[in-house]
């Protein structure tokens, strides 16, 4: 297949969705980041033919593994240089006013040094603001702000359509099951 027939058939939004952000690199949503920077291809993840993988192909890491790369691909294309854990923190912070940063971490599974660090760049971005809780000032109290709404309302619809073109090819069931295997995995 051609660049230009492989190009043909990836999901394209609309049109990007270009964040305002206080004199940072802006995020633009729906506009794929650079291939070199990010390191994905386009080319196909299955393992390829007349290459001995030995048990790699009977180890669920190795398919994990090519689903992530994949995953990743779709996130960019749809949400451009917004992070997935980015992501992850606005449609929490949306969902859920007057968390603590360190609420935040344990939500999105990590720990709060790298929440500090995502704190501060949707702060930068001015779409979270920050303020310590008035009775432990030690902990900080995080809302999104207007813009930060509104961008986590757009994130939420990019989203939706990266999770369609990951899915794309499976059923109801199928999807169910899925879900419902990892799930399982995880617990």
């Amino acid at each position: 297949m051609s660049k230009t027939a492989r190009k043909a058939t990836l999901a394209k939004p609309s049109k990007p969705i270009a964040a305002k952000t206080s004199g940072h690199k802006s995020a633009v949503i729906g506009q794929p980041r650079n291939r070199k920077e990010t390191g994905l291809q386009k080319e196909s993840l299955r393992p390829i033919e007349n290459i001995g993988y030995g048990d790699l192909t009977s180890l669920v890491g190795f398919w994990l593994r090519r689903l992530q790369i994949s995953l990743l691909k779709s996130f960019s294309d749809h949400l451009g240089d917004l992070r997935p854990v980015e992501s992850a923190a606005l449609i929490i912070l949306f969902h859920n006013n007057n968390l603590t940063q360190n609420m935040l971490a344990a939500a999105l599974s990590t720990d709060q040094s790298t929440m500090v660090g995502i704190s501060t760049k949707l702060e930068e971005r001015g779409w979270v603001e920050r303020r310590r809780m008035a009775d432990d000032r030690r902990y900080q109290i995080l809302n999104l702000t207007a813009e930060g709404r509104k961008m986590a309302a757009s994130v939420k619809r990019m989203l939706r359509k990266h999770n369609e073109n990951m899915l794309r090819n499976l059923d109801d069931d199928e999807r169910k099951n899925l879900f419902s295997l990892i799930s399982k995995m995880i617990a």
